[in-house]
């Protein structure tokens, strides 16, 4: 266990080699997003309705789900989800039905259609289409950006790093605005709200560097922006959670090596959010 700071910001990365409950188990990667350059997502939620965010894993070969039941940073069960469709992926985690149950957002990157698959804990109960994409956009994050407490979609357009907001009636598209656009180099990798003003900030990661950073947001306009800690080499910061339940956000971070990723969960953690100031065009880190 390793901890220390930095920018100010007091962490703590964990790492544990135990697997529970699930078969074949090192054949699941933590990493369970489609990454964004070479940087993955993960989903985390509250599954078991514990209060306690678990990690959604995946099995790239057989389009399996699992979830791993967590207390703060301890492993403590897991359980079987359903499996992918081929060609479609796991884009976000969030309750679209509003049922207390986190649903899986999909997304087929060759049609651009999204889908819901509505969920009980681990059990999949029915699915639905959602909204198509336009070309050159992808499904990256869900989060509620308007307030009327309805997850919607974090898009994002490759070629010109343009983020934009979708907003949804449970699997209904009733709305859209442009959102902040990426510095280059960055990578959107979580959605929360890191200064408590009941809004979603962005997460950032700059894979080159390991930086970190956050963008402060009121609805889709970007108001402010503040360094996050630094991740050490062949780390990435894959998801966002409060994991201690005191409505601090945790950051989590997984080992880009190979041999580690299939068996590790490291989790980043700052414990105050004190904003250093920097500008909304971060550059190159």
């Amino acid at each position: 266990m390793n901890k220390g700071a930095a920018y100010g910001m007091k962490y703590i990365e964990i790492y544990r080699s135990d697997i529970i409950n699930l078969p074949g188990a090192t054949h699941y990667a933590h990493t369970v997003l489609r990454p964004v350059g070479s940087v993955g997502r993960a989903a985390v939620s509250d599954f078991n309705g514990d209060g306690h965010p678990d990690y959604v894993l995946y099995a790239a070969s057989t389009g399996q789900t699992a979830i791993w039941y967590l207390n703060n940073n301890i492993l403590t069960g897991g359980d079987l989800g359903p499996t992918l469709a081929v060609g479609w992926e796991l884009r976000g985690v969030a309750d679209f039905d509003v049922d207390s149950h986190p649903d899986y957002a999909l997304f087929p990157p060759g049609t651009r259609q999204t889908a819901i698959w509505y969920m009980s804990g681990p059990t999949l109960i029915r699915g639905a289409l959602g909204p198509t994409l336009p070309g050159s956009w992808e499904l990256v994050a869900t989060a509620d950006f308007n307030g009327d407490n309805k997850p919607d979609y974090v898009l994002y357009n490759g070629g010109t790093r343009q983020t934009a907001i979708w907003y949804l009636d449970n699997n209904v598209l009733v709305g859209g605005d442009a959102g902040p656009t990426l510095p280059s180099g960055w990578t959107l990798v979580g959605v929360a709200d890191f200064d408590g003003d009941g809004n979603a900030d962005y997460a950032l990661f700059h894979p080159s560097s390991g930086h970190t950073a956050i963008f402060y947001l009121s609805g889709t306009t970007l108001i402010g922006a503040a360094w996050g800690p630094t991740l050490p080499g062949s780390w990435a910061l894959v998801a966002t959670a409060d994991f201690t339940g005191t409505a601090t956000q945790i950051m989590c971070s997984t080992n880009r090596a190979p041999a580690k990723r299939q068996y590790g969960i490291s989790v980043t953690m700052f414990t105050s959010v004190a904003r250093t100031a920097l500008p909304f065009r971060l550059g190159g880190a």
